[in-house]
């Protein structure tokens, strides 16, 4: 397995991941599809079956928004898979487009992990009971004296939420962060802190109540930039209506019980860091779909009034004859340009809703050919205006059971397509055949054709760039992404042949219904 590695890769193992009792690596694009595997997945994956035509989110819904990672690698100890296998996920990006994802099993460390916890616990009581007395012992009768005495400083809660230093300076703290020494007011703590966010939330019913008693935190530990730790604690108490937050250094001799509460506690905190930035995305997703509603639905009506207007001008021929050859050529002009962006508006809207799942599939049992004349009723204008011929060759009686609107959709932009990369007096068939339970839709034209790299990558990506027609017809490069967004609502298939200069066969295998 390993020699089939890159070198990139391989040194990445070395550097990174520490030995191992078993390994599983996945390959990626940049969008999470999964290219290649390395390994035995079966302690990786419970009950689900990994394929290159799945994406690795779908395995581990916990990677969602990690792929890519934010930057060149990023790590997670100790997930919980099904099972209760438990791996370390590192995830490596090579480049934009190659993502290497490692997960490593450490079932066996957990477990060992959890037997420390417990043989710790009673140690761990006598050592809080004992940090109780001494807080017990603190006297608050003068909070702002000298506090650095027994390593501790004092801040003071402000109405914006920030913090005021309020006592002297101690050693320690300009260690972390020599800043201290110069800003006392308007401190955002958590910054300097992280571990103090959530608990500046926990305290925060304890100021309320105006309770003397001290409300105290866990121990954590902060690090220098050259490997010094410090073990602290912090404590939130009311003192002369006013609310204090205490930083106190401890002994800096950690057990393994402890530093495992603080391994816990990081992975606590990187988890609630990422359930900010789902809550994040999902208020941007929410802004995304009303943007995108209120434009499409404002533009289509100015929009659908200029198009009537100039279908009204060009089918009055008195009007047309008052015209000359170039004034004809401007109102046609307007008109296709209206049309193509009622058409554009119209993708936009369904491209936005089936990107964000704003849609249901309402399956209703239909005749194949009847749909097949339907959408070239929708062509039928443009491809007079190329002198192409089109023969609907699909056997009447084929049933299908579609939704038929979203259906519509993908026959629509199949047929406009052909239209639009077929020549004047070329030739666009509809076909299908019936083979066991199993239909094959194919749409086939004599235009352009493309290059074969350009057809093996046509669905890959939700966005692609648009190529003119042969008549020089724009496009918004959403037809495609939006063809292969509701066929996979369908759980239907769709490939393409194309030779350069020859055209293009779009096939869609879809069951017949029952």
């Amino acid at each position: 397995m390993v020699t089939k590695l890159p070198v990139k890769i391989l040194n990445y193992m070395i550097d990174n991941i520490p030995p191992f009792a078993g390994i599983f690596i996945i390959h990626t694009d940049s969008s999470g599809k999964v290219r290649k595997w390395f390994g035995s997945p079966n302690r990786f994956l419970s009950g689900d079956e990994i394929s290159n035509k799945r994406y690795i989110t779908d395995l581990y819904p916990i990677l969602e928004g990690l792929i890519p990672p934010p930057g060149t690698d990023f790590q997670l100890p100790n997930i919980q898979l099904p099972d209760n296998v438990y791996t370390d996920i590192h995830i490596f990006k090579e480049n934009e487009d190659n993502i290497w994802v490692f997960f490593m099993e450490r079932t066996q460390d957990v477990e060992s992990i959890r037997q420390l916890i417990q043989s710790m616990n009673e140690t761990q009581l006598q050592l809080e009971k004992k940090q109780r007395e001494a807080e017990n012992r603190f006297c608050f009768e003068n909070p702002f004296g000298r506090l650095d005495l027994i390593n501790a400083v004092a801040f003071v809660k402000n109405s914006d939420g920030t913090f005021t230093l309020q006592s002297k300076v101690t050693t320690w703290l300009t260690t972390l962060y020599p800043v201290m020494g110069e800003k006392k007011k308007n401190i955002r703590i958590a910054e300097y802190f992280p571990f103090l966010e959530l608990f500046i939330k926990e305290a925060q019913n304890h100021w309320d109540s105006g309770s003397e008693k001290f409300f105290n935190s866990d121990t954590w530990i902060e690090e220098t930039g050259v490997g010094n730790e410090f073990l602290l604690k912090a404590g939130a108490i009311s003192y002369g209506g006013k609310n204090y937050l205490i930083l106190r250094l401890l002994n800096s001799d950690l057990s393994e019980g402890q530093q495992v509460i603080q391994k816990a506690r990081e992975q606590e905190l990187l988890y609630e860091q990422l359930n900010k930035t789902k809550d994040k995305l999902k208020q941007l997703l929410e802004y995304k779909e009303r943007f995108v509603s209120i434009v499409s639905h404002d533009l289509r009506s100015p929009v659908a009034s200029v198009l009537g207007i100039t279908e009204m001008l060009l089918n009055d021929d008195d009007f047309l004859n008052k015209l000359d050859d170039f004034n004809k050529e401007m109102v046609i002009g307007i008109h296709d340009e209206m049309q193509r962006l009622l058409d554009y508006n119209d993708k936009l809207y369904h491209w936005s809703n089936l990107e964000l799942g704003n849609f249901e599939i309402d399956r209703k049992e239909a005749d194949l050919n009847d749909l097949v004349g339907k959408s070239y009723k929708t062509v039928k204008a443009r491809l007079s205006e190329k002198n192409i011929t089109f023969e609907n060759k699909v056997p009447e009686f084929l049933v299908v059971s579609v939704d038929i609107t979203l259906f519509l959709q993908v026959l629509n932009n199949l047929l406009s397509n052909a239209v639009k990369f077929t020549g004047k007096g070329g030739k666009i068939v509809a076909s299908a055949v019936q083979k066991d339970n199993l239909i094959n839709l194919s749409i086939i034209d004599t235009g352009t054709g493309m290059a074969e790299h350009t057809a093996k990558t046509l669905f890959d990506d939700d966005l692609r760039t648009s190529s003119p027609g042969t008549y020089g017809e724009k496009g918004s490069g959403l037809g495609i992404g939006i063809i292969k967004k509701i066929l996979d609502a369908h759980n239907f298939k769709i490939k393409v042949n194309s030779v350069k200069g020859e055209g293009t066969t779009f096939t869609i295998t879809l069951p017949a219904a029952k």
